[in-house]
């Protein structure tokens, strides 16, 4: 069903629209100048001439950054942290959502351990 939005309806649509694209707009442009800077040649960058387009476009910094081992040893440690943090707790998800699925009749204690993982959920470690 099709409904008539009123003239002010509309009018706080386009302007809601248009002040939360400038907010976004504004919110990437931190990022713009950090990517413009690392593609810009070394002394612009040093000199502060970078703003949201490379000065003298190269790529020699990430061929530096590439050259170096320690960096591909630690995206090794990342993508190992995520392939089994994801795997554990996936495992511990559904291990734990099935018997939790089941009534207070099929599982004793299930309202005890409903409790356990809602109040860990609300208050947790800080971690």
């Amino acid at each position: 069903m099709i409904r008539e939005h009123s003239l002010a309806s509309r009018l706080f649509d386009t302007a809601n629209f248009l002040f939360l694209l400038l907010f976004g707009l504004l919110c990437l442009l931190p990022l713009v100048h950090v990517v413009a800077v690392s593609f810009s040649h070394r002394a612009a960058s040093m000199g502060g001439f970078v703003t949201l387009w490379p000065v003298g476009f190269t790529t020699q910094n990430y061929q530096e950054i590439l050259k170096a081992g320690p960096v591909y040893q630690a995206f090794l440690v990342s993508v190992q942290r995520t392939v089994l943090g994801t795997l554990l707790n996936m495992t511990m998800t559904v291990l734990a959502a099935y018997p939790l699925s089941k009534t207070s009749r099929e599982l004793r204690g299930r309202d005890v351990l409903m409790w356990i993982f809602l109040f860990a959920m609300l208050f947790s470690g800080g971690l």
